[in-house]
């Protein structure tokens, strides 16, 4: 991440550029917050994003809407532990980050947040897609602390990615809960994926075989319209025939 880090380095969401690169297309929007498209059909984002109700989601700037949302079992209002959920989308979208199966973030390692906030805590612009790449300051027992006071998250950044890079591709390590202090003037509380994976897995097994559903029921419904077909010549021949 040495090359991100030289270019994005002085630049944190608060205050960042837009981005305009590939993984600007995983990064979406949801009502007051962001997310990250993890799959075709499934958008990660916090649990707190989900309180009220969650019928479309921004992709690209194109309202897709979203069939089901759910929080993590565990959540509990105003705790970082748990603050993890996801939408399932109406349609299937190409573009989705992978969650990482690598091991935890450890303290000083480089790391990516990027989501839809403001840059600062004043501001009335318009949401802008921002990044910035920073650092793992702690290491809690169930979430981390990333970032500083100049380069942290936002308002409106809440349940973006953060990223970590691994053989040259992101992937999503973890999801932005909120401010430690200040908003917008202190680190970032980040709940890790890794602590949440085999919850997260079960969401996606779901997507791929309700999606193989899809398939097998779209070609059972072709066969059979292909069969009344066949049989409606072969009526039509034989009447003919008569």
């Amino acid at each position: 991440m040495s090359g991100l880090a030289n270019w994005l380095g002085a630049l944190a969401i608060t205050g960042g550029n837009e981005i305009g690169w590939s993984i600007a297309h995983g990064v979406v929007q949801l009502g007051q917050c962001s997310g990250a498209l993890i799959a075709a059909d499934v958008v990660l984002t916090s649990a707190h994003c989900l309180g009220g109700p969650i019928d479309k989601v921004l992709v690209d700037g194109r309202a897709v809407g979203a069939a089901r949302c759910e929080r993590h079992p565990g959540y509990q209002p105003d705790l970082p532990a748990h603050d993890i959920g996801y939408c399932r989308l109406a349609e299937a979208l190409p573009g989705a980050v992978s969650l990482d199966d690598g091991p935890e973030p450890a303290i000083g390692a480089p790391v990516l947040l990027a989501g839809f906030g403001v840059s600062s805590a004043l501001s009335r612009e318009k949401p802008k897609l921002r990044t910035v790449v920073t650092s793992v300051d702690a290491v809690r027992e169930e979430w981390l602390e990333v970032g500083s006071p100049t380069a942290t998250a936002c308002r409106g950044d809440s349940g973006g990615p953060m990223l970590v890079e691994r053989d040259g591709r992101f992937r999503v390590a973890g999801v932005i809960h909120g401010p430690t202090a200040a908003i917008c003037a202190s680190s970032t509380e980040v709940v890790p994926v890794r602590t949440h994976r085999a919850w997260l897995l079960r969401a996606l097994e779901s997507s791929n075989g309700s999606s193989g559903g899809g398939r097998h029921v779209a070609a059972l419904l072709l066969s059979a319209l292909l069969v009344t077909a066949v049989l409606i010549v072969s009526a039509w021949r034989h009447a003919r025939r008569l």
